[in-house]
């Protein structure tokens, strides 16, 4: 018998009798040569936990997908602001705006219910899955109660202060909103903002000021007050809303974006299906006590026309992507986009009169 030594046995000689002791050879060990072909028998070693591959990563996991929502969200909001200040200054009957509100949250509820639908697949699993999270999950559905019971308040406080202050200080207090929102950033979600994000959120509220004292500016001067000088209790009482309403916005927001980000993303359209409803119900009392009396003699949609639709439309899309925003990226980004859309509504309204104006000097030469 051959003593050459076979590979992955060891030979121990002991008085002068051979034992084999059995080894792993080099494939079974996992380690196969380039050259050798492997069977599918073989496993090879398993990836880390880190070790993701680019093709498993989510598209709305990455930065395009939140550029994306920014973009889109910026664009809405710039054709929301400029249809809303059109559908409010023009010669036409006026609608009630509390209307439009309570129809915006009804298209918003019945878009959220139409996604969650296709997700479930039939009438039977999607009747029995809103049935669980609406009325048997008591503890997660009166959790969202609460952001819209806050922009309820914010609502009420911004009207108190844009009656007891002018419109230009009104407009320089109320960017406080955005700084409150970076505050509650880093309170509730343990957010850390740099020098640098500080200077760019401060620059950002100067630039949203300056641009809405000129757009407001001329609109001022046009109107009459009945007194030019207010008591001190009414500036008192206007700032203390401004900023009661610049927390609360804060606070709201960044609550739904912890809402958004801690659940499950299964739960996201089921938890926009809880706070559109609460919203339903919230604005429809506001309708009630608002516009209730005119609606009555005048009807629920009078002065309504494809323009208003149009500022219907916009809006709930606006609550959608603010969801979409507040999910994947930040509400910091939402006051961002918010702002942008500012900008460009005013930049667009600038250049809409410009061309008016050149077109009836063009016409009349």
């Amino acid at each position: 018998m051959s003593n050459r030594p076979v590979p992955g046995i060891t030979t121990l000689s002991v008085n002068g009798k051979s034992n084999r002791k059995w080894e792993p050879t080099v494939v079974q060990q996992g380690f196969i040569p380039c050259h050798e072909k492997v069977s599918s028998s073989v496993q090879m070693p398993r990836k880390h936990a880190y070790e993701k591959d680019k093709d498993t990563v989510p598209f709305t996991s990455s930065t395009q997908f939140r550029v994306l929502i920014f973009v889109i969200l910026t664009l809405q909001a710039t054709c929301y602001f400029s249809l809303l200040r059109y559908s409010r200054t023009r010669s036409n009957k006026m609608y009630f705006t509390s209307t439009a509100v309570f129809l915006a949250e009804v298209v918003k509820l019945f878009t959220t219910l139409v996604v969650i639908f296709f997700q479930c697949g039939n009438v039977k699993a999607f009747t029995s899955y809103l049935i669980e999270n609406l009325f048997v999950d008591h503890k997660a559905t009166f959790r969202l109660s609460v952001p819209s019971l806050l922009y309820v308040v914010q609502n009420n406080l911004v009207y108190i202060a844009m009656t007891h202050l002018e419109s230009t200080t009104f407009q320089i207090t109320n960017q406080l909103k955005i700084l409150t929102t970076a505050v509650f950033s880093i309170l509730l979600l343990n957010k850390q903002l740099t020098k640098i994000k500080w200077i760019s959120l401060v620059l950002l509220a100067i630039g949203v000021t300056m641009v809405q004292i000129d757009t407001h500016t001329s609109v001022e001067t046009e109107m009459s007050t009945s007194s030019s000088v207010k008591s001190q209790q009414s500036a008192f009482l206007g700032f203390t809303s401004v900023l009661a309403a610049s927390m609360v916005s804060g606070f709201a927001g960044v609550y739904m974006e912890k809402i958004f980000k801690t659940g499950k993303r299964k739960l996201f359209w089921i938890s926009n299906a809880q706070l559109y409803t609460f919203g339903i119900f919230l604005s429809f009392l506001g309708v009630a006590y608002q516009d209730g009396v005119e609606i009555a003699r005048m009807g629920f949609f009078h002065g309504y026309d494809i323009i208003v639709c149009l500022v219907i439309l916009f809006a709930s899309a606006g609550g959608i992507i603010v969801s979409l925003i507040l999910k994947y990226a930040s509400c910091i980004t939402k006051g961002f986009a918010t702002s942008c859309a500012i900008v460009l509504s005013s930049v667009l309204f600038i250049l809409g009169a410009v061309s008016v104006i050149v077109s009836v000097l063009l016409y009349s030469c």
